[in-house]
């Protein structure tokens, strides 16, 4: 009786251990596929952040241009340059800037709830 007993705690050790280690990869599967994603989102993030740095970087160039050019010497110097000003100027107002950010924090998908709200439904439905 005591081996079928010490049998019977290395059938439950060995089941439970085999269930930890599908738990585990599971999760561990879960966290990747997150890492990924927020991998994703962040890089086009950093990807419009630097966009948006290069666009404010030339736009103070011109604004910087501008303020030299108020220093000439003469109306002619000036005057030579208001081509190329205003070439300028109209590029940078007619590029197209993006407003939105169109990456959202709140729409990662949560696969351990959906698992816990498969669960309790298939609860539910078991007690029918």
């Amino acid at each position: 009786q005591q081996a079928k007993i010490q049998s019977r705690i290395d059938e439950v050790k060995a089941a439970s251990s085999t269930i930890e280690k599908e738990t585990k990869h599971n999760a561990e599967e879960i966290v990747e596929r997150l890492k990924s994603t927020e991998r994703f989102k962040l890089s086009l993030l950093l990807r419009d952040k630097v966009d948006l740095a290069k666009d404010v970087e030339v736009i103070q160039g011109l604004v910087e241009e501008v303020a030299d050019r108020g220093k000439a010497t003469s109306m002619i110097d000036f005057l030579g340059k208001e081509k190329h000003l205003k070439d300028r100027c109209e590029m940078l107002i007619g590029k197209p800037y993006k407003v939105d950010i169109e990456v959202q924090a709140d729409d990662f998908e949560h696969e351990t709830k959906a698992h816990k709200d498969v669960v309790k439904k298939y609860g539910a439905l078991q007690e029918l």
